[in-house]
């Protein structure tokens, strides 16, 4: 009897160290906006850049938006002009159906804004080494890890859907400790203070941003404090066993080996036909109380309750393609090697399991319905969709490129964006989109 169970746990044992790894991990910080790790939860994202010296999180927030409420029909009759189109399309004259499908379209219902970054200025002495950055998307958490100077440092991010804030934990463990100052930077026009403990970002959108594929321009992007949508960050360490000490614009956190930070995010919007500066919601009520209950909870009571929702939807399906043995390399090197004809069938299940990780991360009940990117989150250039289904992280005023301003196209699009996700996570992550349609 004992034998059989040792065998079984032995067995057990094997087939769990050869199951497919969901990680995405890199030996170097990000660059760029694009390489940065995401993270969200439906209504708030995360850009994680895992740099040593100067760690930097984009914010964003699904409501922040540039504009003011439109009228009901943004458009003319489309009817008359569809078939117009099909016959276009069945006829293969392609470049009359572009023309044609154009008068489908509505009036510009502006894009989303960027809210701003979380700069967290560590003073860390020595020579960086074992650097190693990752995004498990079997527990949407992203970590950073590396040693210096005696000392292992640890940071761990991720934005839970059930307290609606981000978390970020900070370790040190050897012989130095955590110091370091928190504070907030954007492109939109926002103020920064401290008071009661805590670090506040507050600023508004646009009332007006011209997709920059419409060349350069006067007045390309307008500000209205008084109509614009208005948004506020706020941020407290809710635990540590360091020194804490309130600055003008910063907070500063000093001989620390442990620190617990949360952020809370919140917009003014009140519907898409309520003025979002005269008539808009309570930002500092609704950031305030989600920050309040969030503050008084554990680390790992928030851990669990993040980690349990998002495994509903996460663990509903498996994929497990084999070649186990090249998950030993770095992601960067083995799309490299992909790219140059080298088989993987792991990273093709890694990137089938990314795709539902981004959509579950950007669209829940309740919320918008994902739809395409101004920015993208890192995924292998030869591998297109996942870079056309998001709207949730973005760190620019003004859509970069034609065609991929952040706003709602003609419906077909953002059902499109989720053709490949599996059945289990979609029936509850496209909620939204009907949601939206039925809107006037």
């Amino acid at each position: 009897m004992k034998k059989s169970v040792l065998l079984c746990l032995i067995l057990f044992a094997l087939l769990a160290a050869d199951a497919q790894q969901n990680t995405l991990w890199y030996t170097q910080p990000a660059r760029r906006f694009e390489e940065a790790l995401p993270l969200g939860n439906g209504r708030m994202g995360a850009m994680v850049y895992g740099g040593v010296q100067e760690e930097r999180i984009a914010l964003n927030e699904q409501t922040l938006w540039a504009g003011r409420p439109l009228k009901a029909n943004t458009g003319t009759d489309h009817k008359p002009h569809l078939e117009a189109v099909r016959k276009a399309l069945f006829a293969e004259d392609y470049r009359a159906a572009d023309s044609l499908v154009r008068r489908l379209q509505g009036a510009f219902t502006e894009s989303y804004a960027p809210l701003g970054d979380l700069h967290i200025s560590m003073n860390v002495p020595g020579t960086v080494e074992a650097y190693k950055r990752s995004l498990d998307l079997e527990n949407a958490m992203a970590q950073t890890r590396f040693a210096a100077d005696g000392t292992t440092y640890s940071r761990e991010v991720f934005v839970s859907f059930p307290q609606q804030v981000i978390v970020i934990r900070l370790k040190a463990t050897g012989k130095n400790k955590i110091n370091c100052r928190l504070h907030f930077a954007g492109l939109l026009p926002a103020k920064t203070w401290t008071q009661n403990g805590q670090l506040a970002y507050r600023g508004h959108a646009p009332i007006h941003a011209e997709p920059s594929y419409r060349g350069d321009m006067p007045n390309a992007v307008v500000y209205d404090s008084v109509n614009a949508m208005r948004f506020l960050a706020l941020l407290k360490i809710t635990r540590t066993d360091g020194k804490i000490e309130e600055k003008p614009d910063a907070l500063q956190l000093s001989e620390a080996t442990d620190a617990i930070i949360v952020i809370s995010l919140a917009t003014s919007f009140n519907g898409y036909n309520k003025n979002p500066g005269t008539e808009g919601k309570n930002e500092w009520l609704q950031a305030g109380n989600n920050l309040k209950r969030a503050s008084g909870l554990p680390f790992i009571q928030l851990w669990q309750s993040h980690t349990a929702d998002y495994r509903r939807y996460f663990n509903r399906l498996k994929i497990d393609l084999g070649d186990h043995e090249k998950e030993k390399l770095e992601t960067t090197e083995r799309l490299r090697r992909f790219s140059a004809g080298e088989k993987d069938n792991s990273l093709i299940a890694l990137y089938y399991q990314y795709a539902r990780y981004l959509l579950i991360s950007c669209s829940r009940p309740g919320g918008i319905p994902a739809n395409r990117p101004h920015r993208c989150p890192p995924v292998p250039e030869r591998f297109a969709n996942p870079r056309r289904i998001l709207e949730m992280w973005r760190d620019r005023p003004r859509p970069a490129t034609q065609g991929r301003a952040v706003h709602f196209h003609q419906r077909s699009n953002p059902i499109s964006r989720r053709a490949y996700q599996s059945k289990p996570e979609r029936s509850k992550t496209i909620l939204p989109l009907p949601r939206h349609d039925r809107a006037p």
